[in-house]
This record gives structure tokens, C-alpha cells and sequence, in this order.
């Protein structure tokens, strides 16, 4: 009987553990598509090096959202979908910037 309890409360673990981390991937893509407003934005005003910070962070929040994507398997089809639309939406919101100087 122990067992089995135990072994239900891992199953609700690992199931909150796993609704967290498509959640946290849902922020960073929504996080994403804001720095790259911010960015623009910047951008518009010849703020260069406040374009160019928010243009990487839009950038960061993208690629820690696709390291955490490809660790999680359990996808229903209607969230993979949802996702994968968030995750087009800032790669193209992501290519419309310009690239960050060199300084």
C-alpha cells in the first residue's frame, strides 16, 4: 500500500513539474515577443545600444524557451500547437530587428 501512494504523489509531482515548465516556456516566448517590441521601440528612436540590449534579451528568452521545449516530451497536440505558434511568432518577431552592432 505504501508503495503505491508513494508512487501516486511522484506521479503528481512530476505532472506539476511538468505543467510548470510548459508554462515557464509559454512566459519566455511571451517575454520574447515583448523585448523585441521594446526593441523596435528603441530602435525607432536611434536608441541603438538599448535596441541592441532588448534585441538580446528578446533573443535569450527565445533560446531558453527552446532548451527547455525540447526536454519535455508530454505534449497533448493542442499544446504543441499553441507553443510551436508562440515559438514561430518570436523567431519572425526575432528576424525583423535589425542585428545588434559590434562594439
Amino acid at each position: 500500500m505504501y508503495g503505491r501512494h508513494k508512487s501516486s504523489w511522484k506521479q503528481l509531482s512530476d505532472a506539476r513539474l511538468e505543467c510548470r515548465a510548459k508554462e515557464f516556456i509559454r512566459i519566455e516566448l511571451e517575454l520574447a515577443l515583448t523585448f523585441v517590441k521594446v526593441a523596435h521601440t528603441k530602435y525607432s528612436m536611434r536608441n541603438v545600444a538599448g535596441g541592441d540590449f532588448s534585441r538580446n534579451n528578446a533573443e535569450k528568452a527565445f533560446h531558453e524557451a527552446l532548451n527547455y521545449f525540447g526536454k519535455l516530451s508530454d505534449f497533448t497536440s493542442l499544446e504543441r500547437w499553441k507553443l510551436m505558434d508562440l515559438v514561430n511568432q518570436a523567431k519572425d518577431a526575432i528576424a525583423t530587428l535589425p542585428k545588434a552592432a559590434t562594439h
